[in-house]
């Protein structure tokens, strides 16, 4: 899980929870803003939507988790 204040930059992804599709939020950006791309999620989609992040750099969408550490694998 990651808490506000973490070390390191994150890419952000919106991922909508009805079929997984997912777009870019931010390239580049810190834990502790989190809740702002969270707030952009969800203004961005007009059904349920959830917020994930991997490291910068070495991570990718297969290794994208939600801020309190779900694998976006786990996803139906």
């Amino acid at each position: 899980a990651f808490h506000n204040g973490a070390a390191g930059t994150y890419r952000t992804y919106c991922v909508r929870l009805c079929d997984g599709y997912f777009w870019p939020i931010s390239f580049s950006t810190t834990a502790d803003r989190f809740d702002h791309d969270q707030d952009q999620c969800n203004s961005a989609c007009g059904s349920p939507a959830r917020l994930f992040v991997h490291r910068m750099p070495g991570g990718g969408p297969g290794t994208m988790v939600t801020p309190d550490g779900l694998p976006y694998t786990a996803l139906k």
